[in-house]
């Protein structure tokens, strides 16, 4: 109405929309293997299945080392390292500048779009030991304004989409189709070694409630009463 496009409110009142189902809670990606080995799911369901897929520990060490091996373009395993190592979303990694890693302190700053509307913000996200040495031998390579970025040109969607598409296609992680994997790998594996929900809030930015209970029974693993209990009912 603002914009002269419509004439009056949408008589919404007295409709009843149809219910939609909650997403599934990440699973790791032999517990998505035995289900659909289970059979009698669609291909839709298996589809939907392989978008709740997360690394465990041992998982993520199996890709990187297959990402570091097969990587056709330079930047890609320090890419995706990243992600796995520090939740930032494809677009923060592609923003991403020289100057937002800080080698000396270990600290990392994302330049976030989500978190405030409006607003440019930032949060800052340790250097694992790992990271840092791979950045420690990657920056000296980055002769442009951004870290991760394609022969001197900004690094496009389609690019960041279409390299680790083609990284991992003839290998058993094909399933996987973007970028969002190795946050939700992050963001679960944290739950799993029992950190607290307020730092992993502050390490990976904009969370919502659906998206918090996507992966908080990874934290059932860390609790002996949880077990206990499974003894005693």
């Amino acid at each position: 109405m603002r914009m002269g496009y419509a004439k009056q409110v949408f008589p919404k009142q007295g409709l009843r929309y149809p219910k939609i189902d909650e997403k599934p809670p990440f699973q790791t990606f032999s517990e998505i293997q035995k289900r659909i080995a289970r059979g009698s799911l669609t291909k839709a369901e298996e589809a939907e299945l392989w978008e709740c897929l997360f690394f465990s520990s041992d998982e993520l060490v199996a890709v990187l080392e297959h990402v570091r091996a097969t990587s056709r373009r330079p930047f890609i395993y320090p890419m995706i390292l990243t992600a796995a190592h520090t939740g930032a979303r494809r677009s923060e990694l592609m923003r991403m500048e020289v100057q937002d890693i800080d080698l000396e302190t270990e600290m990392m700053t994302i330049r976030e779009k989500k978190r405030v509307k409006g607003t440019r913000s930032s949060r800052r996200v340790p250097l694992s030991a790992p990271l840092k040495q791979v950045l420690t031998d990657w920056l000296p390579q980055v002769t442009g304004r951004y870290v991760f970025q394609a022969e001197e040109t900004e690094l496009t969607n389609d690019e960041a989409i279409h390299d680790i598409r083609s990284t991992l296609a003839n290998s058993p992680w094909k399933h996987v189709r973007g970028w969002h994997v190795f946050r939700h790998s992050f963001i679960s594996n944290c739950a799993s070694c029992g950190i607290d929900q307020r730092i992993i809030d502050d390490w990976v930015g904009h969370q919502n409630d659906a998206m918090r209970k996507r992966y908080r029974h990874r934290l059932q693993e860390m609790y002996p009463a949880v077990a206990r209990s499974k003894e005693i009912f």
